[in-house]
């Protein structure tokens, strides 16, 4: 069972610690910052590593940039395997945005040079030296997501075929989501012109639990 405070949501008051993130409002209400606060911080899978050696200990890293900016949140990502923290294998940015009543989109760009900012989410002002301009749009691969009250979860995926990908010989690649208060649960897979399975997990989504 995902951690959380999905049964404060009755009790919550003046005198108890609840996170007032938990307790359950109108879906329709705008959760574009409750998004950015439950993907800020970091994660890792390395409670799934040691129960199933199939999965890999990684650790994920999200952090905001350009906060002074007066539009919706951004946010920079870092994904490395844990023993080699300083060659992160993916780094991105993610612009994070009301589509919907309930629905938000999280637009994935990359950028140039990405290493040279390997860690920048340990900075007090991540990507300063960067700005939007500098982003190049990774065209088909946003990913929208839905609050679902019942799992006290933002709950999405990529769509269809939309995400080109070339690695290891894949035409597309799909992403799905679960995101909790406390853990994060991504399915990244690639795909050939048949719809055959080239790249990422078998069995499910990697899991990965906040560690701060």
């Amino acid at each position: 069972m995902i951690a959380g405070c999905a049964t404060c949501n009755s009790t919550c008051n003046e005198s108890t610690s609840c996170d007032v993130r938990d307790q359950v409002t109108d879906v329709n209400s705008d959760r574009t910052e409750q998004l950015a606060e439950y993907l800020t911080g970091s994660f890792s899978s390395i409670a799934q590593s040691v129960e199933d050696p199939e999965y890999y200990e990684i650790v994920l890293n999200m952090a905001p940039v350009w906060q002074d900016r007066n539009d919706s949140p951004w946010l920079y990502v870092e994904q490395a395997v844990a023993s080699a923290m300083d060659k992160p294998y993916r780094q991105r940015v993610y612009h994070l945005e009301r589509s919907g009543s309930n629905e938000y989109i999280s637009t994935v760009y990359s950028f140039e040079n990405p290493l040279e900012f390997a860690g920048a989410f340990k900075e007090s002002a991540p990507l300063s030296t960067r700005t939007p301009t500098d982003l190049s749009l990774r065209t088909g691969c946003s990913i929208r997501v839905s609050w679902d009250d019942n799992e006290m979860a933002f709950i999405g995926s990529t769509n269809g075929r939309d995400c080109q990908s070339s690695l290891r010989g894949s035409t597309y690649a799909t992403s799905e989501v679960f995101l909790h208060i406390d853990r994060l649960i991504t399915w990244d897979r690639g795909f050939d012109d048949e719809g055959e399975h080239i790249w990422g997990a078998v069995k499910g989504g990697y899991i990965f639990d906040r560690i701060n």
